[in-house]
């Protein structure tokens, strides 16, 4: 049994899976090859199988020589048998004719396309004739005994193929000619359908069919063939629906589009014309949007006849949008020239209007719900530093998720360009000249975030046990590898710290340490292990000790050292390998003078002591950088007093803007 939907292999180079040709897979797996000759799937010409059986691969030859020589051979091969095949073909129709004279009005032979075999057991066709011998061809095309198809001679005396191989022309002859030949086929049924007599058919719909013949209905029709659908509209055999005259008359001189698109646009027709039926008012939302009474497109009918324009403004069953008024009375496009040019210029111009439009009301509603504590912003990301920030804060907007988003750069020294964005449910709006609503809503977040962050830190406080003690910055701590006091008769207790660390970005956090504490010298012991947990995450805001120097002179040691002894004490480092950044160095300096245990102007001497000695050598010129920088921080947070931060229950004056 024959596989109905085999693939059809009439020549070596024809794909067998879509990427290799027979040719290729004879030569390079025969194995493959024989599957494909005995499989069901394919049907291989039998001039192939006959060449291939007997063909002999030449060793000494490489894959692109051998490829060559098998082609050629196979197309020479192939042509000599269809010149051997003519000549039976010529002497077999000769005695058919003798045998079977023409009746008067009738053809003993019809062709009607280019597979008819004319003479049983020889296995060619009106293309091979018309290929090898031309002046044959004319005689069949002329003889009383063969009606061969006009439309298939009028194919192949217009279209002509190029080709290297006679199996390479016949195929793409055959492949146009056949969609040639039946499109002329639907087309004649068509003409013949709307000039002989017989029934009046209604066409109602854009699906109704003209014939039942012919699988087109009158939108295929209006697709394929203008002409023909125009002779429809003149026929008196068909009842074409008023509706569908009227809404294909607008396309009838466009530009041919995909049936789905006028499917589309003929759905939105009757919607329009339904609502005008129903004394509804037709609502104009888009400049594409069809004015029945105009037969155009309210973009159009602006363009082209101003004053019909005004008119349609004032019938009461069109509903034009507030936003086309006024976008086309303010518009001023760079086009001046009516074409479809300027049109694509205003509907993309309208399309950022609307979009922009949407943007600041959303934007305005948020404020308005923010502000009435109606939506709550919660941090997604929080990155800060001396020259960056990166934020973003989210909350529930409608049932769609809702992310701010905060971009900025320090320029100078005081101050910031920043970027906002909006992006509710993955569609983002950018509103770039409404900075100022943008800093009304970051400020109302950043309010709402500071007061969250204080009310975890009250309820943390409550929560503390009374074993749990607070380390500050001036308590002293000591770093030991093991719980042990200077003297033996001194009590330690055991209790959980929690001590401040700042982190590379500035902000302060809270940890918890296990450590002891001594009364009688009113300082705490931190294991080395516990130490380094936590100065992986940043500085520690306290009076760091060694042990050898703790057991060396005792706390007492420690209460009148020098000033830069202090300042590296509480954490002040500017060495590379310790790598603080400029906000941690800063910080630090700034606790140390809000703790009064160094004044502004004694760290104003020290550090300027510190650049006089190394600022000759080279190598402490980024020390001396970071020296003068720290100047600069210490004299401003002197001075300004108005610009109040609250860090983790420490209220800092500040030099930065957030």
């Amino acid at each position: 049994m024959g596989n109905a939907d085999a693939v059809v292999i009439s020549s070596l180079i024809t794909k067998v899976n879509g990427k290799e040709d027979l040719v290729h897979i004879f030569l390079t797996d025969r194995r493959k090859y024989q599957e494909i000759v005995h499989s069901d799937n394919y049907k291989i010409s039998k001039y192939i199988l006959n060449y291939l059986e007997e063909y002999s691969a030449s060793p000494q030859k490489n894959y692109v020589q051998e490829r060559l020589e098998c082609i050629k051979g196979y197309e020479k091969y192939f042509k000599n048998e269809k010149n051997r095949e003519l000549i039976a073909y010529k002497q077999h129709l000769i005695e058919k004719m003798k045998q079977f004279p023409v009746e008067k009005g009738k053809m003993t032979i019809c062709i009607n396309n280019f597979s008819n075999a004319l003479i049983p057991n020889i296995d060619i066709d009106i293309l091979d004739v018309y290929l090898l011998d031309k002046d044959f061809y004319y005689k069949i095309v002329q003889s009383p005994y063969i009606d061969v198809s006009p439309y298939l001679v009028e194919f192949l005396e217009s279209f002509k193929v190029k080709g290297k191989f006679f199996g390479e022309i016949k195929e793409r002859y055959h492949t146009r000619g056949s969609a040639y030949l039946i499109k002329q086929e639907i087309h004649s049924k068509l003409i013949e359908a709307t000039t002989t007599n017989g029934e009046k058919k209604t066409i109602l719909t854009l699906s109704d069919k003209i014939i039942d013949e012919i699988d087109m209905d009158i939108l295929d029709v209006f697709i394929e063939d203008r002409n023909v659908y125009k002779t429809l509209l003149k026929s008196d055999k068909f009842e074409i629906a008023e509706t569908i005259k009227e809404f294909l008359k607008k396309y009838s001189s466009g530009k041919i589009m995909p049936k789905e698109y006028y499917l589309e646009k003929y759905d939105k027709y009757l919607q329009i014309i339904y609502q005008s039926v129903m004394n509804e008012p037709i609502k104009i939302s888009h400049l594409t949007d069809f004015i029945i009474t105009e037969n155009k497109d309210i973009l159009t009918l602006f363009l082209e006849n101003k004053e019909a324009y005004y008119q349609v403004r004032k019938m009461r069953i069109y509903e034009i949008d507030g936003n086309i008024i006024k976008f086309l009375e303010n518009y001023r496009p760079k086009l001046k020239k009516f074409s479809k040019a300027q049109k694509k210029e205003y509907i993309a111009a309208f399309a950022e209007f609307t979009k922009r439009k949407n943007d600041y009301s959303l934007l305005d509603d948020l404020i308005k719900q923010s502000q009435k504590n109606v939506l709550h912003w919660k941090k997604r990301r929080w990155n800060k530093s001396s020259q960056y920030i990166e934020q973003d804060f989210v909350t529930s907007y409608n049932g769609k998720e809702c992310v701010f988003s905060v971009i900025g750069s320090k320029i100078e020294f005081n101050k910031w360009k920043v970027h906002f964005s909006l992006d509710v449910d993955g569609r983002n709006n950018s509103v770039p000249h409404k900075n100022k609503e943008y800093e009304i809503l970051y400020r109302k977040i950043l309010k709402d975030i500071q007061y969250e962050d204080t009310k975890r830190q009250k309820e943390k406080k409550r929560e503390i046990p009374k074993n749990v003690h607070r380390i500050t910055s001036k308590d002293f701590v000591v770093r030991t590898n093991v719980f042990r006091c200077i003297s033996d008769k001194h009590h330690l207790e055991e209790v959980l710290g929690i001590i401040q660390v700042l982190r590379p970005d500035g902000s302060i956090t809270e940890e918890k340490v296990t450590a002891s504490y001594c009364k009688e010298c009113c300082c705490y012991f931190l294991l080395r292990s516990e130490y380094d947990r936590v100065f992986n995450k940043g500085i520690l805001l306290c009076k760091m000790i060694e042990k050898e120097e703790f057991y060396k002179s005792g706390i007492n040691g420690f209460a009148d050292i020098k000033g830069e002894s202090v300042l590296m004490q509480n954490g002040y480092n500017v060495q590379a390998k310790v790598g603080l950044t400029d906000i941690q160095r800063q910080t630090i300096l700034a606790n140390i003078m809000d703790e009064k245990i160094l004044s502004a102007s004694q760290i104003i001497s020290y550090l300027q002591f510190f650049k006089a000695q190394k600022r000759n050598l080279p190598s402490y010129k980024m020390a001396v950088d970071k020296w003068d920088a720290d100047l600069q921080f210490t004299k401003l947070y002197q001075q300004d007093k108005k610009q109040r931060v609250f860090i983790n229950s420490i209220t800092k004056t500040r030099y930065r803007k957030p």
